[in-house]
């Protein structure tokens, strides 16, 4: 919902750039999680 509204306001570049952003964090720390465990 967030990256949406965002996207609505700004440029589809941009959102799609930050969409790209919050999965690679996502998959970093879940990755984290594995490494931890």
């Amino acid at each position: 919902a967030c990256v949406g509204s965002i996207r609505r306001r700004l440029d589809v570049g941009a959102g799609t750039i930050l969409e790209a952003v919050l999965e690679a964090t996502r998959l970093s720390e879940e990755n984290l999680k594995i490494e931890r465990t």
